[in-house]
């Protein structure tokens, strides 16, 4: 009763939508890039995450949560940031720790894990860190998950802490961490298993920019621009894309 009564407090932070969905909310979330207007999306990814809350008042399983908190992510992350996305991450972090309280021993599950490293990594914002305390929260997360779980969300953890390792600030007398050469090695190994994913790509660039292989950089970042967003992750690609014609521009790079 108090897990359900604590989880449906922090709904009010989080909830995307009053009225509560019929529809099934994986055959939602699944159709999330089934169109390519945003106004639409956000239609039925509010539904979704709907329609996901009502389960997860119903049933408060580890599945569940990850996949309304992964729907939040899509709508404030990909969809529509800046419009109350920390907000939003802040909550969904007090809503795993409220979870975790109340369920003892789910923190050590993949799902929760998943959900702790991306969600830390979306409230700091993964390229302005705000503390080093953050950081480590997601390097604990991500080596546990690509040490027992590596394949898991198409190798997230790989991902992330390959763009943890560029991003990371400076830690004095600690030589290993943050390491660009750990982010290389991170991300060309999501890469083997990803190799047309635009934030992958567009990470690698980045490192590799970093540590003067300019040239190869300009590759992935130029294929990044030019390329058009898969359609299976539209609005994931796009965010993408934005960040790196920004980052581009930042650079003074020409084509």
């Amino acid at each position: 009763m108090a897990n359900r009564i604590i989880i449906c407090v922090l709904f009010s932070a989080l909830a995307a939508g009053n009225a509560a969905s019929a529809a099934n909310p994986d055959v939602l979330y699944e159709r999330r890039n089934a169109v390519t207007v945003t106004a639409h999306a956000l239609q039925n990814i509010d539904a979704c995450i709907a329609a996901y809350r009502e389960l997860v008042e119903k049933e408060g399983s580890p599945e569940n949560v990850f996949k309304y908190i992964k729907a939040l992510d899509f709508k404030y992350f990909s969809l529509a940031p800046g419009s109350g996305d920390k907000e939003a991450f802040e909550a969904a972090l007090s809503m795993l720790d409220a979870y975790c309280a109340a369920n003892p021993g789910c923190g050590e599950l993949k799902h929760i894990r998943y959900l702790y490293m991306n969600m830390w990594g979306r409230y700091v914002d993964i390229l302005d860190f705000s503390g080093r305390s953050h950081a480590v929260k997601i390097k604990e997360h991500g080596e546990w998950l690509r040490e027992n779980a590596p394949e898991f969300e198409n190798y997230a953890a790989s991902l992330t802490l390959g763009r943890l390792h560029y991003r990371a600030p400076n830690i004095i007398f600690i030589l290993t961490w943050p390491d660009k050469r750990k982010s290389r090695e991170y991300l060309e190994e999501f890469l083997r298993h990803n190799p047309d994913s635009f934030a992958g790509r567009f990470f690698l660039a980045d490192t590799l920019w970093a540590v003067n292989e300019r040239g190869a950089a300009k590759g992935f970042y130029g294929a990044v621009m030019n390329e058009p967003p898969r359609g299976e992750y539209y609005f994931e690609d796009l965010r993408i894309k934005k960040d790196c014609k920004r980052r581009v521009a930042q650079l003074g790079i020409n084509y």
